[in-house]
């Protein structure tokens, strides 16, 4: 046998082998030649189909589109062209067929040359895994060059983008290096609001492309929860610290004016041991405050700042004023940050007059609480809110500041101290608006 009669036949027996289909057609779809392979995937002997024209094959609803492929090829010749489309088996089924086509009439083949395989398990198996991870309790997306090829109803819900409407997602892909791997990343949702995924990747193939497989849950709440325990557990040293040190001192003298007073029989101790017994008693009190802050899953609700000013105003035996009025997110415990406010006024500078102003700033509601009292050293501004730091009449226990921001941060926002040619000035932001 000659060397090219050799290999026509090495090319024969490769195409009659082959586990896809090999099909010649002309520039109407008439098969002019087409692999014994067909029997195999649709049943049909290859010598019973030459001549006949391949769309009497396809499915109704598919008839235009195979049309238009057919189209692309004649007017695109020697450019393949990729095809999905549903084939009529011998029985009566249909066929899930990919196909790929290449336009070669201007060449001595003088025909389109299709090669076709059965892909009908690969997607019935699809189908179970895009119903699986429409089930599960993350996101999934599938990610291209070209962008999401994939996403399921939770990676929607969770972002709040339909999958025609998904953004690049520049902040998961631009992380994502290597056959797979994790990381955390903040993301914007499609309404605005920022949030915390955890994400997980692999690199796969997904319809002979490589892609990769990402999946993802929303862990703000769990951020949120950490940050809360973080916030307690500091919280709850800090007590412990009070305890440890304010409450037992105060204690501790005064037994030690009890023993004088036991010794000496005079008076005067008993004035010291009532003060120190006095300030223990108010220091338990403000434990109350601390418990308070470290109590999880309170919701906020309006709280308006007129009717904590008048219950202020039975309390105190001064003036305060209220300039406008307003409506804010918070608790009961709000209460307590004018409360110290007030009493640190009265207490520690002599204040008699405390004025309240409520306007609007920045979109936040802003409360201005001023004073004619001694006011605050200059080097304690920036200071007057940590624990522990004391300054006034009487030494503050450094404890009532400390509280008035833990609060106020607790509600979502922000308190300063000021200097002011009156006495001492603090100025609240809060969400709310003013009435």
């Amino acid at each position: 046998m000659k060397q090219g009669e050799q290999e026509i036949e090495w090319y024969k027996a490769l195409v009659d082998n082959s586990s896809e289909i090999l099909m010649i057609i002309d520039e109407y779809g008439n098969i002019k030649y087409i692999s014994p392979s067909v029997k195999d995937i649709a049943g049909y002997d290859s010598d019973s189909l030459i001549g006949v024209n391949t769309f009497i094959f396809a499915h109704p609803d598919e008839v235009d589109y195979i049309f238009s492929k057919l189209q692309f090829l004649l007017e695109n010749p020697g450019v393949p062209e990729f095809i999905e489309f549903r084939a009529l088996h011998k029985d009566g089924h249909w066929v899930e067929v990919e196909a790929m086509g290449k336009n070669l009439l201007h060449t001595p083949v003088k025909g389109i040359v299709v090669t076709m395989r059965d892909v009908s398990k690969i997607k019935k198996l699809e189908k179970e895994l895009r119903r699986l991870a429409e089930n599960v309790p993350f996101g999934i997306i599938v990610l291209g060059d070209g962008g999401i090829i994939y996403s399921n109803k939770e990676a929607e819900r969770i972002l709040g983008y339909s999958m025609e409407d998904f953004p690049s997602l520049e902040e998961i892909s631009s992380k994502i290096e290597g056959e797979k791997g994790s990381f955390i990343s903040k993301m914007k949702r499609k309404d605005g609001k920022e949030i915390w995924l955890s994400v997980r990747y692999i690199e796969t193939e997904w319809m002979g492309e490589k892609v990769y497989l990402v999946a993802f849950s929303d862990i703000t709440e769990n951020l949120i929860l950490q940050k809360r325990l973080e916030s307690r557990t500091t919280l709850l040293k800090t007590i412990n610290r009070i305890l440890r040190h304010d409450l037992i001192n105060d204690l501790t003298a005064a037994l030690g004016m009890l023993e004088v007073y036991r010794d000496l029989r005079e008076e005067s101790p008993l004035s010291t041991v009532e003060r120190r017994l006095n300030d223990a008693v108010k220091l338990i009190k403000r434990m109350r405050e601390l418990e308070v802050l470290s109590e999880d899953g309170k919701e906020l609700k309006e709280i308006r700042i007129s009717e904590i000013v008048g219950e202020l105003r039975g309390k105190y035996d001064i003036q305060i004023s209220l300039q406008g009025d307003a409506v804010v997110e918070a608790d009961d415990a709000l209460f307590s940050v004018f409360d110290n406010l007030i009493r640190n006024a009265v207490v520690h500078g002599n204040a008699s007059l405390v004025e309240i102003k409520c306007t609007q700033r920045d979109g936040l509601c802003e409360i201005v609480v001023e004073d004619d009292g001694s006011g605050i050293p200059e080097d304690k501004l920036q200071k007057v809110f940590e624990r522990g730091v004391k300054f006034g009449k009487g030494g503050a226990m450094g404890l009532g500041l400390f509280l008035v921001k833990k609060l106020i941060e607790r509600y979502g926002g922000n308190v300063r101290a000021e200097p002011s040619p009156k006495g001492a000035r603090f100025v609240i932001q809060l969400k709310g608006r003013v009435t």
